[in-house]
């Protein structure tokens, strides 16, 4: 993951090479001492991430409805699937 303004941050993948189901955690790493492991994400759940349900947020009324009477789609995470 690659970081950006705003403590965005974002992955570049091949979809084809993503489940559309999978659980995860993050975990930080020291870049100057060999990528050792700092530290796990806190808690027994993993997150669970389903490609399907997560671009049904995205549809054209949904980002509609988030915005609408000067709200904002917060949140929205960038996803790029190049050459998928």
């Amino acid at each position: 993951m690659e970081w950006s303004e705003g403590h965005i941050w974002k992955l570049v993948c091949q979809k084809s090479k993503v489940p559309d189901v999978f659980e995860y955690k993050f975990v930080l790493r020291d870049a100057h001492n060999g990528l050792k492991v700092v530290r796990w994400e806190g808690g027994k759940e993993n997150h669970k991430f389903a490609f399907n349900e997560y671009i049904k947020q995205f549809s054209q009324p949904a980002i509609l409805e988030a915005l609408k009477d000067g709200g904002s789609a917060g949140g929205v995470v960038n996803m790029t699937f190049p050459n998928s």
